[in-house]
């Protein structure tokens, strides 16, 4: 199954963005945020059951998991900002519509019944 999961970077506004793929681009996209502070790593069983169904996105914000970690006087460490740079990176991956789910404990029960 891990194999089903790919390691990946981006450049978004300079900065180098990791995130975890899986699945298929033909599949529906599945955007996975994580809370604070934490990494998509949290995502890393997650991401092998669901990769049949969706094309699944688990981005590190900057300054977590594998992203880049600027300075505070380089980067604003805002909601605001972080949502740009994950607009920015799903424009890249040419992702213009998508599921977007924040983590929770039913996570899992609630997308497989979608």
């Amino acid at each position: 199954m891990s194999e089903w999961v790919r390691y990946k970077y981006a450049t978004v506004q300079g900065l180098s963005v990791f995130y975890r793929e899986a699945g298929s681009p033909s599949n529906p996209a599945l955007v996975l945020l994580r809370g604070f502070p934490s990494s998509s790593h949290m995502f890393r069983e997650l991401l092998p059951l669901l990769a049949d169904r969706f094309y699944l996105i688990a981005p590190d914000y900057p300054g977590f998991g594998y992203s880049n970690m600027p300075s505070i006087s380089d980067f604003s460490y805002t909601f605001e900002q972080f949502s740009l740079i994950i607009e920015q990176l799903l424009e890249q991956l040419n992702i213009p519509q998508f599921k977007l789910k924040s983590w929770k404990k039913y996570m899992v029960e609630m997308v497989l019944n979608t």
